[in-house]
């Protein structure tokens, strides 16, 4: 342990002693490990990370399929797959509404849904406060009630609880509030919507027809039952209602997919091609310094030389030079978070606003928004040093290829060049004392090399 003290202690010393080599080479890191961490936080989250439902891998999204692609589907449409489906524990549909929100305080345009009454189960979601839709409130007539969001309940009511069961007005008419969502819950279908309420259709209606396609279908396979057995039902039950209903349908097919895999879906080459980009920068940054780190080790090598004649053999030398590689990479790795966390914020504010609602926070993709210090369990830091250690240890050791001449032959150019009167001397830059055989050799003075530890 002293002597690993010893060698963290010499490469602060070393680092100090040449802080402009120690600057240019941690911001290169820096700015190469920054980026990728910024990127591989952000695509980890969007792409590969589950969505905050439970048992989101369940939640399939389903389209229509047309000549012109896949498309949303009628409500007619829906009735017949939700009677006829025995994959899908539940099925449901949601469209984009606008009521302006009026009474106490200013009037207010919101983003809403109206949902059918299996919106929230499908998304194995609760309110926090209050309770769910029933079929009921889903029937045509009855359907004036509405779920708000929590950010609207506190923002616009103060989250006053006893508010649930009193009526608020939207688009001037009376709604009956039946529940509050809790305030982690993220409406990642419509990120922006800060109010549900029923659906309210029934097939008499004439945009409740079959090519009324206004609707977005998703569902919630049944425990046990994979996505290319509800992919087959349903293609199945849509033949037959082709064939029932010909004159309302070009062809027969449903699309079945990953709710996760659609909404991501646009941004989803952009997040791959950055995170390819950003690869390459950080090998193009440790190459760099692998060659800043090359020439001072040339520069060192008459020191390494006489490290290896005082009695130092090549694994302490490897394991000092690999110290102080290391302690250059952790550094670059805090340094980097500074990068990343700025980073991160460019990243959203490049994408446009319904997109950039698919993405997670700061504060999911590893960067706490909500504290004002750094958070050491966030994902993203550990992200950052694990890159530094990964980077350090094989860019890093290309420093020892200063030792492949040898270390006698390094003191002996050193000496050459420091005294060329006497180029045809040898003389060790050390006192030299041959006690190997148990004699006293003859001790000689060298000022030829300087010792730098």
């Amino acid at each position: 342990m002293s002597t690993w003290m010893q060698d963290l202690r010499y490469a602060l010393r070393s680092m100090a002693a040449t802080p402009g080599f120690t600057a240019l080479a941690v911001v290169t890191l820096a700015l190469g490990i920054g980026a990728s961490t910024a990127i591989f936080s952000v695509a980890n989250a969007v792409l590969w990370k589950p969505l905050p439902y439970p048992g989101a891998d369940a939640i399939v999204a389903i389209s229509e399929v047309t000549p012109d692609g896949e498309s949303n589907t009628g409500f007619a449409t829906f009735k017949d797959l939700e009677r006829e489906s025995r994959t899908l524990a539940t099925l449901t549909v949601a469209s984009e509404w606008q009521p302006s929100l009026t009474g106490s305080g200013e009037p207010e345009r919101l983003e809403a849904q109206r949902v059918t009454s299996g919106y929230f189960r499908t998304l194995g979601v609760r309110p926090a406060i209050g309770r769910d839709f029933t079929a009921s409130d889903d029937v045509r007539g009855s359907h004036f009630s509405v779920i708000l969001s929590h950010g609207l309940w506190q923002r616009r009511f103060g989250g006053d609880a006893s508010l649930l069961g009193k009526t608020i007005t939207l688009n001037e008419h009376p709604y009956t509030l039946v529940g509050v969502m809790p305030e982690d819950f993220q409406n990642f279908i419509k990120p922006a919507v800060e109010a549900w309420a029923p659906l309210g259709y029934d097939e008499s209606l004439p945009w409740a027809c079959r090519t009324c396609r206004h609707l977005r279908e998703f569902g919630r396979l049944r425990e046990g039952v994979t996505l290319a057995e509800a992919a087959r039902e349903l293609n199945h039950i849509s033949a037959d209602i082709v064939r029932a209903h010909p004159q309302d349908y070009v062809a027969p097919g449903m699309a079945v997919a990953p709710l996760g895999e659609i909404l991501t879906r646009s941004i989803r080459p952009a997040l791959l091609a950055l995170l390819g980009g950003v690869g390459f920068v950080v090998l193009i940054a440790c190459a760099n310094v692998a060659n800043l780190l090359l020439g001072r080790a040339v520069q060192r090598e008459s020191a390494f030389a006489v490290r290896a004649a005082l009695g130092a053999g090549r694994a302490r030398v490897v394991r000092q030079i690999l110290t102080e590689n290391l302690v250059l990479f952790l550094l670059a790795g805090l340094v980097s978070m500074v990068f990343a966390r700025y980073g991160l914020r460019w990243i959203e504010g490049s994408f446009s606003d319904e997109t950039r609602g698919h993405l997670p926070d700061r504060a999911e993709a590893g960067f706490p928004v909500q504290r004002s210090g750094w958070d050491a369990r966030s994902g993203a830091h550990r992200r950052a040093h694990a890159c530094a250690v990964v980077d350090g240890i094989p860019f890093g050791r290309l420093g020892l290829r200063a030792q492949r001449n040898g270390y006698w032959e390094s003191v002996y150019w050193a000496d050459q060049n420091a005294h060329p009167r006497h180029s045809r001397s040898f003389c060790p830059p050390f006192f030299l004392a041959d006690f190997s055989r148990r004699r006293t050799g003859t001790v000689r003075r060298c000022d030829a090399v300087r010792l730098d530890f």
